[in-house]
């Protein structure tokens, strides 16, 4: 049988959501990874300021311009060059060796972008846990394993702790345009021990918050301190698309983090049992959210505490494209 033939080119605009959309969905039904978008959600990620859709997106079309497959690359730019590919192929094209197509684009564009910037890259992509093919493409491809990640959950009908914060400490939801600059300043520092931080900037702040449709203030809190500072952070999503096509409905808790200087205080665990609080009240059934399993900051301990559990795991790969480019810091 001859192998299939196929085109590929940028992302060209919102003509290509319905496309991505429904190549997802198709996905989700054998994938089972939880990427089910909307138009409207997939418009969110394209948006995005810092993704170049003319030299970091591709999709590939079969014959008829059906769409076989999509990738982008999620770049950070730092010391080193950090890009994860993300990308997914339809099921009836998955012997015809798009992946490696797709791996080879990613690679070469990386290459391309350290030849310009004169600075190492790496390149990284995720794997289900069950997913032997894509595992295996990537491991032919000399990717090594990094990390593993945990989606967790918890059921929001169960009982939840009441928040008990340190004397002086209190929550608050946050109000962006007034806290922009001090929010910045408390995730960064709050982050600044992860393995992949990257400083958080005012556009990278305010566009999920102006654009993402599962975005509340209500859902956006914040530990104050007693002199002012802020000290942690919570913040969920309640994406409105995804409620309307389950049978439950599930939140997406985004991130949680502390301080440096406020740590060990409690602070995680008091403002973690108040966003489940809030989002129980709001009518969700349960929440969900993803966590390194080599966490060093006791992230996962802190969610089982709470009441999470596995669902499944999903596992990142990595490659040094370039000398200098470690594959962990």
């Amino acid at each position: 049988m001859d192998q299939t033939s196929f085109k590929a080119r940028p992302y060209a605009g919102d003509a290509d959501l319905k496309k991505i959309s429904k190549l997802l969905s198709e996905c989700e039904a054998i994938d089972m990874m939880g990427l089910r978008r909307t138009p409207d959600e997939l418009r969110v990620q394209f948006s995005d300021p810092s993704l170049n859709t003319e030299l970091d997106t591709r999709l590939w079309e079969a014959p008829r311009r059906k769409l076989a497959g999509y990738a982008l690359l999620d770049i950070e730019m730092g010391a080193r060059i950090d890009a994860t590919l993300r990308w997914r192929i339809h099921p009836n094209y998955r012997a015809d060796w798009l992946d490696d197509d797709v791996i080879q684009w990613g690679e070469e564009r990386m290459r391309q972008l350290a030849a310009e910037t004169g600075l190492p890259a790496r390149i990284q992509s995720v794997a289900r846990d069950i997913d032997r093919p894509r595992q295996f493409m990537l491991e032919w491809h000399d990717y090594n394993v990094i990390h593993e990640l945990w989606q967790m959950e918890r059921n929001l009908h169960q009982p939840i702790d009441h928040p008990q914060l340190p004397e002086g400490f209190s929550v608050r939801a946050a109000i962006p345009e007034q806290d922009a600059d001090a929010w910045i300043a408390m995730y960064n520092e709050s982050f600044i021990d992860h393995w992949d931080h990257v400083d958080l900037t005012r556009e990278a702040y305010f566009h999920r918050r102006q654009n993402d449709p599962g975005y509340a203030r209500e859902r956006d809190l914040i530990v104050i301190a007693p002199d002012g500072q802020f000290a942690a952070f919570c913040w969920s999503f309640i994406n409105p698309d995804e409620i309307s096509r389950a049978r439950t409905k599930q939140a997406l808790l985004q991130q949680i983090g502390t301080r440096r200087g406020y740590r060990n205080l409690g602070l995680g665990r008091a403002i973690l049992c108040q966003t489940l609080q809030t989002l129980r009240d709001q009518g969700m059934d349960s929440v969900r959210l993803y966590v390194y399993t080599d966490n060093k900051l006791g992230a996962q301990k802190l969610y089982e505490d709470a009441g999470f559990t596995k669902s499944f795991s999903l596992v990142t790969y990595a490659k040094a494209l370039t000398e200098g480019a470690a594959l962990k810091p």
